[in-house]
């Protein structure tokens, strides 16, 4: 374990108030040291109360009817509210509906379980008690391409999930994000325009964290929970996604898309990978899969030596 994890442990083990100097005396640091790892995963979203004179405690929150609680103190650009459901259909639809309310930019909606969770091009999503459900309301001024908030909303996913829960995600085009190469976490965006104006966008994201995964998917997809052993505090692991999404979103905001197109690379196990690419229409290309443009898009070098710049479709990585 690296010193965060250790002090995280020591946090956990006691359940109360750990003083800086005990901190310090365990893991052989300074108070200074102390105060930069506290700090530190302060900053990926971990809730760790401070006390003058009783020190640290770390509070593990799972329950997400409390997360208004938990985002006041977020230092993000976007400001977070969350209106939660014990249950619903979809979030997706309660999000649009409170959005043509006129629910502001960083409305969220949560929900504890769904009956009608979607993903990509309708497909259900088997979201149910235990997992986190959600969706954000965006108003963005200005968005060069849908396909770029997907890969940010990636990104974000699986930066928290490494943060949080201690184990390595990567990313499969288009909006997959993976653990031990199967699915924990899907994201759908969706948005609604008028006269080619962007009136709102909703970024749904779905996470398997200590629910469990149906038999009949065990062999594609994965929850937190069968990794870790242990229950993972959800409102811990939302407030890291939205920390990291605040960072990526500022970034699409700004134009500085290869930042993100960059570093969607690195986390991928797509690019790199012979795929085959199955399109909306039924067409199906295979080949390399060796980048993507500057709009998200899935570059395919097929065995012609032609290269398709691919803009929705199923990916299955062959070799």
């Amino acid at each position: 374990m690296n010193l965060e994890d250790k002090l995280l442990d020591i946090l956990r083990r006691s359940r109360d108030y750990v003083s800086g100097s005990v901190l310090a005396r365990q893991l052989s640091i300074s108070r200074s040291m102390v105060n930069k790892l506290i700090k530190s995963l302060k900053s990926k979203g971990f809730i760790i109360e401070s006390h003058s004179r009783f020190g640290y405690k770390i509070i593990d929150e799972d329950d997400l009817s409390k997360t208004n609680m938990f985002l006041d103190d977020l230092q993000t650009k976007l400001s977070f509210k969350a209106l939660y459901f014990p249950y619903c259909e979809t979030s997706q639809d309660l999000a649009d509906y409170v959005a043509s309310q006129g629910a502001p930019e960083g409305t969220l909606i949560i929900c504890e379980s769904m009956s009608k969770g979607r993903g990509r091009l309708g497909r259900r999503w088997i979201a149910p008690k235990g997992g986190l459900w959600f969706t954000l309301v965006l108003r963005p001024p200005k968005l060069k391409s849908l396909h770029l908030l997907s890969l940010s909303t990636g990104l974000a996913v699986a930066k928290a999930i490494e943060s949080v829960a201690n184990v390595d995600a990567h990313l499969k085009w288009p909006n997959d994000v993976l653990v031990n190469n199967k699915k924990v976490s899907g994201i759908l965006i969706e948005a609604k325009a008028e006269a080619d104006m962007i009136k709102h966008v909703l970024v749904g994201i779905g996470i398997n964290v200590n629910n469990i995964i149906p038999q009949y998917l065990s062999n594609i997809a994965i929850s937190l929970i069968d990794i870790t052993k242990e229950r993972i505090p959800r409102v811990t692991l939302l407030r890291s996604v939205l920390m990291h999404f605040d960072a990526y979103y500022s970034l699409l905001l700004k134009g500085e898309t290869d930042k993100i197109v960059n570093e969607w690379i690195r986390k991928s196990l797509t690019i790199g990978k012979y795929v085959a690419v199955k399109l909306i229409n039924g067409l199906i290309i295979k080949g390399l899969a060796i980048g993507l443009d500057n709009e998200g898009r899935l570059l395919v070098r097929d065995d012609n030596n032609v290269i398709h710049s691919i803009d929705s479709g199923d990916v299955t990585h062959l070799m």
